[in-house]
């Protein structure tokens, strides 16, 4: 039987040039594309921040860059 994939959405971000520097070099590294580098970090954050709710961590409620 085969796994669909999930849908995707195809999106633009505007991103510090020294943080994109510092997320292919992570990228190759870990040897995934730069997209797969963001989606894998992406998923990290989010289940962090679902774990810090879910055990009632305040802090993780509101961004760390307020202004971003």
């Amino acid at each position: 039987m085969r796994q669909d994939k999930p849908a995707r959405k195809k999106t633009s971000f505007l991103y510090p040039e020294d943080l994109l520097d510092r997320l292919r070099q992570l990228a190759a590294q870990h040897q995934r594309s730069l997209n797969g580098e963001l989606v894998w970090a992406l998923e990290q954050y989010a289940a962090q921040q679902e774990r810090a709710q879910r055990e009632g961590d305040a802090d993780t409620e509101r961004s760390p860059h307020p202004n971003r």
